[in-house]
């Protein structure tokens, strides 16, 4: 018990015990109040662990194979709350595959490439908060798992690359998991929650049904795990109308590319959707309508913004070049509409997920949405086995606009400012200069009627 609230526990018995005075016998009604406060105060204390919640403790993967790009020992976070209750989160992080987008990888994003210099402990956010605020998952065993590979989780390679890394994010993953059945108890009787974001989601998803095979060879029979994926919905949408460009963060993605990286990364997809493609096309698991067919039987839930960067950067909607025009610039933003209604589309078709729309994982309502979903689930599939029937949920934002919902991460232009491409005042201006380039591109003029109206409709 922490200082303070030892200190109040004192000074609060103390009084409640001077209330069985003669003095205090005519105020029953104070003294069990603050008897109930000084109940309230001692278990508060021991469920949320005092004051400062606990933190997440660093531990290293045994198996010597697991590492980072530059070699380093491939780390976790850890927080044991002794539960039957388990929430294992794979990191986001983009990737890196060849020597320029590696080298940059290591120039401006180090963190991502290696395990040295991390702190030893750290505060738990979102799915990992380790107090009530995280009211789903407060109580569960906490793993968080350090995304240093630059590979989706996907890479085993056996030296260092040709690029001059290592990349073995498959073997980090599956060392983990196989470190807390080994030396963190867990049990064939828990329950689990894998939960990725973007990057560290794929590379859960790719690699799930070799994790249940995992489980199944290690003893553990019958399986309670769930599967979150948290932005991590990609859509096969290679615009060739556009430009590639190669950004810090990510790299121009392409299927030549892709090809590339998987060949550099050495992936072996062991699934239903490997076996379904030729190994220099596996990259195609990377798509959650491909990667999920084998996965019938798990529930998933998949929360996703429509408009995600990521997504648009891989489909060369992003970034916008500042000598575009402004048809150019409402080409791409019609795009971003048909890629959005795509993502929809996809989680929607899906009867047997749980589906959830939403604006970014460190939206301060992640954990709430969650949670909805969640119970609402729970209280359905009930429902549907007493009546025989199944049933899914869903949670999705009315309007299907970019930036409609405040709380999504802006899509920045590059017409020379920071503004938002969807915000009124951008929308307004390009509707008024579209008008001007029309007469100019007069072979385009239908199609660019429809965009000009588009902008106006957003706009009103």
């Amino acid at each position: 018990m922490s200082h303070r609230l030892f200190t109040l526990f004192f000074v609060t018995t103390f009084w409640a015990l001077s209330l069985e005075s003669p003095l205090f016998r005519d105020f029953p009604k104070k003294r069990s109040k603050l008897q109930d406060l000084i109940q309230q105060i001692t278990s508060c204390d021991k469920e949320c662990g005092g004051i400062h919640p606990p933190l997440l403790k660093l531990q290293h993967a045994s198996e010597p194979r697991a590492i980072c790009n530059d070699g380093s020992r491939a780390s976790y976070y850890f927080h044991n709350a002794r539960s039957k209750s388990w929430v294992i989160f794979a990191q986001p992080g983009s990737l890196c595959y060849d020597p320029g987008s590696c080298f940059a990888r290591n120039t401006k994003y180090k963190v991502l490439t290696t395990s040295w210099n991390i702190p030893s402990n750290k505060t738990g956010e979102s799915v990992l908060r380790t107090d009530p605020i995280n009211s789903l998952f407060w109580k569960y065993n906490m793993v968080d798992i350090n995304y240093c590979s630059s590979d989706l989780f996907l890479g085993n390679t056996s030296l260092r690359s040709d690029v001059g890394v290592y990349f073995r994010g498959k073997e980090i993953l599956f060392s983990i998991i196989k470190d807390l059945i080994t030396f963190h108890n867990m049990k064939s009787d828990h329950t689990i929650y894998f939960v990725g974001s973007s990057a560290g989601g794929i590379g859960v998803l790719v690699n799930f049904e070799e994790i249940l095979n995992m489980f199944k060879d290690m003893g553990f029979g019958s399986l309670n795990v769930r599967l979150i994926l948290d932005d991590s919905w990609y859509t096969e949408q290679f615009n060739s109308e556009f430009p590639c460009y190669d950004w810090p963060r990510m790299p121009c993605i392409t299927n030549q590319t892709l090809t590339e990286a998987f060949q550099a990364w050495n992936v072996d997809v062991k699934s239903q959707c490997g076996d379904k493609y030729e190994k220099n096309a596996s990259w195609n698991c990377i798509f959650a309508t491909n990667a999920l067919k084998g996965l019938e039987s798990v529930p998933v839930f998949a929360i996703q913004n429509q408009y995600d960067n990521y997504q648009l950067i891989m489909s060369k909607v992003l970034p916008i070049p500042t000598t575009e025009t402004s048809m150019g610039v409402l080409k791409r933003m019609s795009s971003m509409l048909d890629i959005g209604k795509m993502v929809r589309s996809e989680i929607s078709s899906l009867p047997e997920e749980t589906s959830a729309l939403k604006c970014w994982l460190r939206n301060p309502d992640m954990d709430r949405t969650v949670e909805e979903i969640l119970g609402k689930t729970q209280r359905q599939r009930r429902s549907a086995v007493d009546s025989g029937h199944d049933c899914s949920y869903r949670v999705e934002d009315e309007c299907d606009f970019p930036q409609c919902n405040s709380q999504c991460v802006p899509l920045n232009s590059a017409l020379g400012s920071d503004r938002s491409v969807w915000s009124p005042d951008t929308l307004l201006y390009l509707s008024t200069q579209v008008s001007l380039e029309l007469s100019i591109y007069s072979s385009d003029r239908s199609a660019m009627e429809r965009l000009s109206n588009l902008a106006r409709r957003v706009t009103s």
